[in-house]
């Protein structure tokens, strides 16, 4: 095998691997937009020394039923999120926030996140106005 092909193989595989390890999209550390099995579930997870779902925030189902998220965004005070049913993009789009919270990688523990939601888009707007929540600019 020439230099080139090696080469060529290598930038290959060096490409396949970084795709396998960048499922995880960062919204803000230590949230992500990430799913387990199937792609279509995509849901806000809090990842430490592992990954789980956000408390009181409804998760898509591996299965592929439930809502996932379509966007998400955060700042400083707060983590926000829209969701739609998977399969069901028509329908209308359901948003939830949350502050947040001290030493939010250690787990829910003793100080779980306060879900606000499910709010529609003009609830969503008043809320967004009111508390400077961010934009949700964010999708996986």
């Amino acid at each position: 095998m020439n230099l080139y092909s090696r080469l060529t193989l290598t930038l290959i595989a060096a490409t396949l691997l970084s795709a396998c390890q960048q499922r995880r999209v960062e919204v803000s550390d230590p949230y992500y937009l990430d799913y387990i099995e199937n792609p279509r579930a995509i849901a806000l997870r809090r990842c430490g020394e592992g990954c789980s779902a956000v408390e009181g925030l409804p998760s898509a189902n591996i299965d592929g039923t439930g809502p996932y998220v379509v966007a998400a965004g955060a700042n400083k005070q707060f983590i926000a999120v829209e969701q739609k049913p998977i399969g069901r993009d028509d329908e209308a789009s359901t948003y939830y926030y949350f502050a947040r919270i001290p030493n939010e990688t250690f787990g829910w523990g003793n100080n779980p996140e306060k879900i606000i939601g499910p709010l529609d888009k003009s609830q969503f707007a008043i809320a967004k106005k009111r508390l400077a929540l961010p934009d949700l600019t964010i999708q996986y």
